[in-house]
Formats: C-alpha cells, structure tokens, sequence
C-alpha cells in the first residue's frame, strides 16, 4: 500500500493539474519501476479500481499476476445510478435536502452535509459508530477535483469515466470483492464480473463499501484465498 500524491504522508502540491488519472497511473508505473515490483498481485479498492483498469487496459504492463477489484468505480454512470437507487432508501426528507442543494449548487451547506452522513452511515460503514482516521489520510481538495462534493454527486473530472465495456480485455485472473451493503452495488459487481471470463466474486457479509474496516478477518481471508489460488493452483 502507498500513499499517493496528495494524502498521507507523501507531499501535498497545489497544482490542479495533477489531479488526473493518467497521472496517477504514471504514479503506479513509477513505483513498480523503483522498487522492481517485475510481478504483482495488485489491488484497486473504489477509486483505485478505476485507475486500476486505466493502468491495465491503456498501459498493457507485464507482470500482473492478479487483479482485486474491491468495491470498484469502474463506470461513473453505473455508480451514480447506483447511487440513485441506494438514496431512495434513505427518508424523503434526506432526499429532498440532497436534491435541492445538488440543484442549487451550495453542496457546502450544514444541512447538506449532515444529509449526506445520512448516506454514509449506511452504505460507507456498515459498523457504526464509524471509525475515525488521521486527518492527513483525505484530501478533499483531490476529492473534489476529480470526483466531486459526495460519492454520489460527481462533478470532477471523473464523471465521464467508463471501462465497463472494456473489461472483456483483462486477461489475468481477478476477484471482485464488495461489501453485501455497498454503495459499489452487488447486482452491478455481478455484471462486470460476468465481462470477465473466469473471474470471480466474493460478497462480505454485513459490510458496506469500507468492507475491510467492516469485517477485515473476512475481507482478508477472502484476499488471502485469491492469492493462493493463484499462486499454488
């Protein structure tokens, strides 16, 4: 695990133009490069999914032993339909605090932050009270450069993103791993796991998208059978 540009520990430039995926991939290659990482089972949880599949289909590196696609963005329009579906669950109420500020454009406001925990509490963690984590482990500014003021309100740079129709390209063996309360929705896991021959999925019970935090022996025995299978067949 590495700390990409930005957040943790790595350095926190202020140039937008940083914040975009191929540069992000560039970041990825740069690591492999540096540390002689020749093969490499590797792992893209949410966002990282989606550079993933940008590194893998535009890239075309060698050595990839493995692919884990965790909770996966992998097409902006699927996730935000998604999205749409999981906030009709949420109270009417929520729902019109959240569609009224996305409409008037103040997603700053107390009132649409207060809904949008609402979502979170739900479909980020399933585990409540969530866990709290170190300041430095978010950038916000990255956040809303690239995707935008919520997990379900894109309006960054990653909104036209789409790979679903360029999954069938991925050759090396793959596990989707989803949490059954994900925002990353089951029923669309199961529609890009199926693009994938011989790929497979594992569902983690009463976990939401952070599904390591939820139910890490779970999630990792999940990881550590994957890695097995592919490794001593």
């Amino acid at each position: 695990m590495y700390d990409q540009l930005g957040s943790g520990r790595s350095d926190r430039p202020s140039d937008p133009s940083l914040w975009r995926i191929d540069r992000f991939v560039e970041e990825l290659a740069a690591i492999r490069k540096t540390l002689k990482l020749d093969r490499i089972h590797v792992l893209g949880h949410s966002w990282g999914a989606a550079l993933v599949a940008e590194y893998l289909l535009n890239s075309k590196p060698a050595g990839i032993q493995s692919v884990i696609f965790a909770g996966p963005l992998l097409s902006t329009p699927r996730w935000i339909a998604d999205a749409r579906v999981l906030l009709t669950e949420l109270h009417e109420t929520v729902q019109q605090v959240i569609a009224t500020h996305e409409q008037a454009g103040t997603t700053k406001s107390p009132e649409y932050q207060q809904a949008t925990q609402v979502f979170y509490s739900r479909f980020l963690f399933h585990r409540q009270p969530a866990p709290t984590f170190p300041e430095c482990a978010f950038n916000t500014t990255v956040y809303e450069h690239m995707w935008g003021p919520t997990e379900f309100h894109a309006t960054g740079n990653l909104r036209e993103f789409d790979h679903e129709s360029r999954l069938t390209e991925i050759r090396a063996p793959v596990l989707f791993i989803v949490g059954r309360f994900d925002e990353a929705r089951v029923q669309t896991v199961m529609d890009f796991q199926r693009l994938i021959p011989g790929s497979k999925l594992h569902v983690v019970e009463n976990a939401a998208h952070m599904a390591m935090v939820d139910a890490p022996e779970r999630y990792t025995q999940a990881l550590r059978s994957c890695l097995q299978q592919v490794e001593d067949p």
